[in-house]
This record gives structure tokens, sequence and C-alpha cells, in this order.
């Protein structure tokens, strides 16, 4: 059974997430790391890009309820059916691992305000190949990943 993290990062979201990835068991065996806004372009170049930050709701109190989307961009060797099949068998099991991820604390800089909140909820969507590197015969795929987390004034 994957690992549900649980210990603080005392990070914003976007290094929370990237904390959160590499704690995971597998992914090892799918990159040689995971880097921010940038996707090398060798098999096993992992990148996490933000794509944007939503309020969702907020209370009387000041308590945010908010939503990160990311995307996940990955060279990995796809020469294979063996290959392929294994890629997408990680992509698949990543989702399931950032299933369990849940309470796990955040800090946000709201209008130079440390503020505290946590990860309610995590899931993935739109797992796919995203494009074919025809000179290395690699496929770079994507995945979209969503946090769902909260905000206490």
């Amino acid at each position: 059974m994957p690992r549900i993290i649980k210990e603080a990062w005392n990070v914003n979201i976007i290094e929370t997430v990237k904390g959160i990835l590499n704690s995971y068991d597998k992914i090892q065996e799918f990159t040689r790391g995971i880097t921010i806004d940038f996707t090398d372009e060798k098999i096993e170049g992992v990148g996490l890009y933000s794509s944007g930050d939503t309020l969702v709701k907020q209370d009387v109190l000041g308590n945010q309820q908010r939503r990160h989307n990311f995307y996940i961009y990955s060279v990995n060797d796809s020469t294979l059916d063996y290959d392929r099949l294994n890629n997408s068998n990680f992509l698949l099991e990543l989702g399931y691992y950032l299933d369990l991820q849940k309470n796990i604390p955040i800090t946000a800089n709201v209008a130079n305000v440390e503020r505290n909140g946590k990860i309610t909820k995590m899931s993935c969507a739109n797992a796919m190949k995203y494009s074919v590197d025809t000179q290395n015969k690699n496929y770079i795929y994507q995945i979209q990943i969503n946090v769902d987390y909260t905000i206490f004034e």
C-alpha cells in the first residue's frame, strides 16, 4: 500500500505537491526527479507546471477553500508496447496514490501574511500521451492534478 504523506513541508502549495510527488515510492521508476516549470527532453524528464489557483469559497471569517491545478509532463521511452503499458500503469497508480493524500499542512502568503492551511483532496485527470518526440521516438505524457486545499484566517 502506498505511503500516505503526513509530514508538513511548511511551504506553499506548489512546493508541497512537488514533495508529495517525490515521496511516491514508485516515482524513481518513472523519473530522475521532478522539476518546476521545466521538462528535460531526455528520457525520464518530468516537469510540474502550475496552471492556476482559484478561490472556490470564502466564509465570513476569511477562511478560504481553494483549488490549484497542475500539469505534469514526462518524457518516457515508448519503443515497445511493454514500455507504453508500463508508462500508462504508472500514471494510473499515481492517481490512486494522490487520492490518498489528505490533511497535509501547507502555508500560504496572502497579502504578505503567512497563513496556515491543509490539502483536503488531490485527484488526477487527463492522463494521456500528449505528443511524440519523433526524433527520439519517445512519448511525452501529460497528467492533470487538481488539489483542493483550505487556508485558515
